[in-house]
């Protein structure tokens, strides 16, 4: 019993991964008898040669010469030559491009598909008015032949022209097509009232005579004779349509005649780049040709609109590593001005900010002016300038401007004023108005007694005893500007200062000042790369710094980083009794 269970066994394992063929053969090889045997060979060869059949019986069907070159763009452009043909067959139905142009092909496609094959020109007459859809559907199945062939995966295509082989098996491509000679038509006619089964007094036209797309026929003629396509005479061929389709019950509409009339006594004019157009609206085709010109002028669109984008990333590269060689070349230029002090420059320095002594000791003295300890001590980082400090720096920088001009032919001097000079002009404490007369005589103590001939006038400016800044008169250039590390406007003190130049004009000069409308008045916001302070005590250090770097025509380079090395400088100049180079 065990020994008959295990034979079935194995027998039923053979027969589960044996082939649909060769278990049906197995199957009936169990029959003793001979005719039964013979049957069932029979009927597992039938089985076999269906299976194995290279591609079922289906009608081929006529595609245009754009749907062609849409399939051969297709396998160029989304395949890579060698390719099995299941999956080009299957680039290909799901190609939009190639559905679209089979199911809307212009009436010049449609004569084009025309072939030898009478039986293949009848089929495309009669899908003249097919919907779109069913044309999709129809170039689909035919395809769907060519994916689902035996052998599919494994059969290679190497080349367009292996390609066009495969699609001859269920299409009628375009080169296959020939012109069809006059006495055939007669023929078709017949042939078309019998498949459409409209006879001359058929029910659906209740004894009315219709055209039958005829019309339609005479315009892919007329198509073809167009582009010398055609060898025949396409009067005399409409004629024998008309003759013939007389003797059907078949005439082309009275509409259609007379359209066709008008479009032979108008010729076609060019209105730019684009012919004239017929009554009837743009046939598909024309729409879809529309529609990939509207794509290509976008994408050329985009691509100038690129090409655009990348000039100026060009361009504002290219500006930025100028201002970055400019401000290397400042920098650089700010390291010669603030260069490190000696050691023994560093130990004077600490000596006047952090050495012992009496406040009121004076460590330096020039003229009128002096520095006492407690003042130098402001220089320690994170201190408040008082006013000593910078009135006494000004001074040192009017010794090195004078040196300079001393060293240098041609250089014109410069001059410092005090901050003490706003408080006069503008009358602070009293009627907080503007006064010349406070300050009339002050200019006596420039440089040549002349303010007009010097080459800048620089004045420490107290505001409302909070906070330092400064402003410059560039007397060459005819240009006021005011510095400020905190961004403010200063426009009292420019709008000041130009009123002044006037009326010390008026006084020493007589007259009204020349060239008032060339003056530029800059005030404290609109000046391009004022260096700024982080912090609300260091507004001193850089109103000393304005003026030691504007006076010998330095950018204003430093910055918030640099200041404590700018205090050691100011220190070590009023020790030295001159600002330092």
């Amino acid at each position: 019993m065990s020994l008959y269970l295990k034979s079935t066994s194995r027998r039923n394992h053979r027969n589960i991964f044996a082939s649909p063929s060769t278990k049906r053969s197995t199957q009936f090889s169990s029959y003793q008898s001979p005719e039964v045997k013979q049957t069932a060979q029979a009927l597992s060869d039938k089985f076999t040669s269906k299976i194995s059949s290279p591609v079922a019986s289906f009608p081929k069907i006529a595609i245009s010469k754009a749907t062609l070159e849409a399939l051969k763009n297709e396998a160029d452009n989304e395949a890579s030559y060698p390719i099995n043909l299941y999956k080009l067959a299957g680039i290909w139905i799901n190609s939009d491009i190639v559905m679209h142009l089979h199911a809307n092909p212009t009436e010049e496609e449609q004569s084009n598909t025309t072939a030898n094959n009478s039986d293949v020109l009848i089929r495309s007459i009669q899908r003249l008015h097919i919907d779109p859809d069913s044309r999709s559907k129809e170039l689909k199945s035919a395809l769907n032949q060519l994916e689902q062939k035996i052998n599919s995966i494994t059969t290679k295509v190497n080349s367009w022209e292996d390609a066009k082989i495969y699609l001859q098996e269920v299409l009628v491509l375009p080169e296959e097509a020939e012109l069809v000679e006059e006495e055939v038509v007669p023929t078709l006619l017949n042939r078309i009232r019998s498949k459409t089964k409209l006879g001359p007094r058929s029910r659906r036209t209740k004894g009315k005579k219709t055209g039958l797309g005829l019309m339609e026929y005479r315009r892919m003629l007329e198509m073809k004779s167009k582009r010398s396509k055609l060898s025949l005479n396409l009067e005399s061929k409409w004629s024998q349509i008309r003759h013939v389709s007389s003797k059907f019950g078949f005439r082309p509409k009275q509409e259609d005649e007379i359209k066709l009339k008008q479009e032979q006594q108008q010729p076609q004019e060019k209105k730019g780049a684009e012919t004239a157009m017929t009554d009837w609206t743009l046939s598909p085709f024309q729409k879809f040709e529309q529609m990939l010109q509207s794509r290509i002028q976008f994408e050329e669109k985009k691509k100038l609109e690129k090409k655009l984008e990348e000039e100026r990333l060009i361009q504002e590269e290219r500006r930025r590593k100028e201002e970055e060689k400019k401000a290397e070349e400042a920098r650089k230029a700010a390291m010669e001005l603030l260069k490190p002090l000696s050691d023994e420059e560093k130990d004077r320095v600490h000596e006047a900010l952090y050495g012992h002594g009496p406040l009121d000791e004076k460590l330096a003295v020039s003229s009128n002016d002096s520095v006492q300890r407690k003042s130098m001590q402001t220089l320690r980082p994170g201190q408040w300038l008082n006013d000593e400090v910078i009135h006494y720096f000004y001074s040192m920088l009017a010794n090195r401007d004078e040196a300079l001009s001393a060293a240098t032919s041609g250089r014109k001097r410069s001059h410092f004023f005090m901050s003490f000079f706003f408080t006069k002009l503008f009358d602070e404490g009293a009627t907080n108005q503007y006064r010349y007369q406070n300050v009339k005589r002050w200019s006596k103590k420039v440089p040549g007694k002349d303010i007009f001939a010097l080459d800048k006038v620089f004045f420490a400016c107290n505001v409302n005893g909070a906070h330092w800044t400064c402003a410059v008169i560039f007397m060459q250039k005819k240009k006021i500007q005011y510095f400020d590390s905190m961004s403010g406007s200063g426009t009292n003190y420019v709008q000041g200062l130009f009123q002044y130049l006037q009326d010390e004009w008026k006084a020493k000069k007589g007259g009204e000042m020349p060239d008032l409308d060339q003056w530029e008045l800059v005030y404290g916001h609109e000046g391009d790369n004022i260096p700024q302070q982080h912090n609300g005590y260091d507004c001193g250090v850089f109103t000393c710094m304005f003026a030691d770097f504007l006076s010998v025509d330095r950018p204003l380079s430093f910055n918030q980083t640099h200041i404590n090395q700018c205090r050691d400088r100011i220190a070590l100049s009023i020790l030295n009794g001159k600002a330092i180079e």
